[in-house]
């Protein structure tokens, strides 16, 4: 051990210390004003997929889902009749899938009604659904969580 420790050095020390603990709370501080208002900018972001570019996915894909559903079913059983129950909306480009598939004998039910993410593929008394409208408003509630949890940590921390 060496020498004790004069006043001023313990003064220097404690301000050394002091300066330190200030400077890290203003790097705490300028990362959550940064982290902040990052989070703030996504948001809308974030928002504007969810309400728009990803229903308007979920409507150009269902048709397409719909159809390798009706394929993976088809060749597992021969003469099947298939019945899909579809948004009117849908119908064209399902149409537009199916027209490749002559051996299909497949009937399209509308159903006015039907949110058109929502599709019900039924044949030899068995029913399957394909519903990508609770998927984007499960995706929905993530989002809007994440950004909620976000804002009680900027809160709290």
């Amino acid at each position: 051990m060496g020498p004790p420790l004069t006043a001023a050095q313990i003064e220097e020390q404690s301000r050394v210390a002091a300066d330190f603990a200030r400077n890290l709370q203003e790097l705490s501080f300028t990362y959550h004003e940064a982290r902040s208002q990052i989070l703030s900018s996504l948001k809308p972001l974030f928002t504007e997929m969810v309400s728009k570019v990803l229903p308007r996915l979920a409507q150009e894909t269902l048709p397409q889902s719909i159809v390798d559903e009706v394929l993976s079913a088809a060749s597992d059983r021969t003469n099947a009749e298939f019945e899909i129950v579809i948004s009117p909306a849908n119908r064209p480009a399902l149409e537009r899938l199916l027209e490749g598939q002559g051996t299909l004998d497949v009937n399209i039910v509308e159903e006015p009604t039907m949110a058109e993410g929502l599709a019900y593929i039924r044949f030899n008394e068995t029913e399957k659904q394909i519903d990508l409208t609770s998927v984007l408003a499960g995706f929905s509630q993530l989002v809007e969580g994440f950004f909620t949890q976000q804002q009680k940590v900027a809160i709290s921390g």
